[in-house]
């Protein structure tokens, strides 16, 4: 019986991701859009701002391996990944993927969502192209914001490095209250303290606070700062006496303990 359904769940499947292609090819691209060579050499090792007609802007890099980072208009940092299929320009982060024709406009290009009608919508516009990661070098510029931060500190990539996809023990500073949570790539993050699950969204800012916020209750955004080979969140201070808060003993990679 569980071969049954194990084959009629792969037929699903299969026929599932022949629709997905079947809409993709029905749609027909633009005249001038650019080809899948095209794109990949247009965005591949770029770090591109991309203006959308209300004026706010994010910047993001495409690494040559298919990954990428944003920095929204909001200052989120994320992760996500790229790639090109049925001449678009795809990319996932936390969780959706969103594929976009890229056409010439103005001496620079502009992103069009695909449209079934093919009445392609025009979506943001690459106001600069630079060659390299332009967003790595500021990371470490951006974390003090007027406040001296304690030798170690990490910066907005490595925080993300860290917690990204792992599983993390932490223990609290004060009342030692010990904590097992996993972050996952999608922006959801799952915790066991006490023998009580709960829920909550975290992220990291260009600034390199990472931020949780745990069910009903506000968002709050700490450092992490390596010492003496552990990690630590503290809680900024603006007379720089900055509070310790909790450690972080043990990361592991994915979640092998199904949170």
């Amino acid at each position: 019986m569980k071969c049954v359904r194990f084959v009629m769940l792969s037929l699903l499947l299969v026929l599932l991701s022949g629709m997905f292609s079947g809409l993709l090819a029905a749609v027909k691209a633009p005249g001038k859009a650019l080809s899948e060579k095209q794109i990949v050499q247009l965005v591949s090792g770029k770090t591109i701002v991309l203006e959308e007609s209300s004026g706010k802007s994010s910047e993001v890099f495409f690494f040559n391996d298919g990954e990428l980072r944003l920095v929204k208009p909001d200052k989120d940092y994320l992760k996500g990944f790229w790639n090109v299929r049925e001449d678009r320009l795809c990319m996932k982060v936390s969780g959706d993927r969103d594929c976009r024709f890229v056409l010439p406009e103005k001496n620079s290009y502009r992103l069009y969502i695909p449209k079934a009608d093919n009445n392609h919508e025009p979506g943001a516009y690459f106001a600069s192209i630079r060659t390299g990661n332009a967003i790595l070098p500021q990371l470490t510029s951006r974390l003090n914001e007027g406040v001296t931060l304690p030798a170690g500190t990490l910066n907005a990539e490595e925080v993300l490095q860290l917690f990204y996809d792992r599983t993390v023990e932490s223990v609290t500073a004060v009342k030692r209250r010990e904590s097992r949570s996993y972050y996952d790539p999608d922006g959801e993050v799952s915790q066991y303290r006490n023998g009580q699950k709960r829920t909550g969204k975290w992220q990291v800012k260009e600034n390199g606070r990472i931020c949780l916020q745990m069910e009903d209750r506000p968002g709050k955004c700490r450092i992490i700062v390596r010492e003496a080979g552990e990690y630590k969140k503290y809680i900024v201070k603006k007379n720089g006496r900055h509070v310790h808060s909790v450690s972080y003993p043990e990361f592991r990679k994915g979640n092998p303990y199904h949170l």
